[in-house]
């Protein structure tokens, strides 16, 4: 009677401490999602593309470049609601040629058309064809613009060290009156030598995709190694307390 007690008391713990492990590691895997999400998807998008740096410009190359405006340019979900999507925004310069090294390249867009990173669009639920609301720079005058184009995901293209990260994308077409009254630069992604560049201008801010590529797996490191050891710590638990309980079997 007593090794029947004991056996279903061992079964029981070992039962709880089962389900307990189990429930750990759910939660750890899902702290681990959370905290790597940003940066596996900027990842991804580095691997999905071909370019071996991006530059700054003082003129456009007209090929995989975009414009970058010293004034904050926003836009927000509707005329009433004026609150800016964290999103970081680039122009189209006229007649650039995009190509496939960049994965999150877009078509050439309309003036009022827009192209949202698909990440910017999941968190707000836009398709194409809905509407964001922009407060021009120049004249103060607010417009509404066509998501013409959702591309794949997309975040800041500034530095290969995330300070402020961003939600997504937002690619504008042209726009003359914009170029010609903001100051701008211009980032061009290209896997060109670096002297091609400088019969243009001089390029600055040279960041290597690879460059990038290693930030984001520092950063995503630490909790990868975090919940591996937890999950081998707790893997090794379990089967201490299996076999104990079919060692008391055993000799029951």
């Amino acid at each position: 009677m007593k090794n029947r007690i004991s056996l279903h008391t061992e079964l029981k713990k070992t039962a709880i401490s089962s389900f307990l492990s189990a429930l750990i590691l759910l939660v750890l895997m899902f702290v681990f999602i959370l905290s790597v999400n940003y940066d596996a998807d900027e990842l991804n998008s580095l691997l999905h593309s071909d370019y071996s740096y991006s530059a700054i410009m003082q003129n456009p190359v007209h090929e995989n470049d975009y414009y970058q405006f010293n004034a904050s340019i926003e836009f927000a979900l509707s005329v009433d609601d004026m609150i800016g999507l964290n999103a970081d925004v680039l122009m189209q310069p006229q007649d650039t040629e995009y190509t496939e090294i960049v994965c999150w390249n877009a078509d050439l867009l309309d003036k009022k058309g827009i192209a949202v990173s698909k990440n910017l669009a999941k968190s707000h639920g836009l398709g194409i064809g809905d509407k964001l609301y922009s407060k021009n720079a120049v004249n103060g005058e607010i417009c509404g613009y066509t998501i013409e184009q959702i591309i794949p995901e997309a975040f800041s293209v500034g530095s290969e060290n995330i300070t402020v990260r961003k939600d997504g994308m937002i690619i504008m077409g042209f726009d003359e009156q914009y170029v010609e009254n903001i100051s701008h630069n211009s980032i061009v992604f290209t896997d060109k030598p670096i002297g091609s560049l400088s019969e243009i201008g001089m390029p600055e801010n040279i960041i290597y995709r690879e460059d990038k590529i290693a930030a984001s797996m520092r950063r995503i490191a630490p909790y990868l190694f975090t919940v591996g050891a937890a999950s081998a710590f707790l893997m090794i638990a379990l089967v201490v307390l299996l076999t104990n309980y079919a060692r008391e079997i055993s000799n029951a």
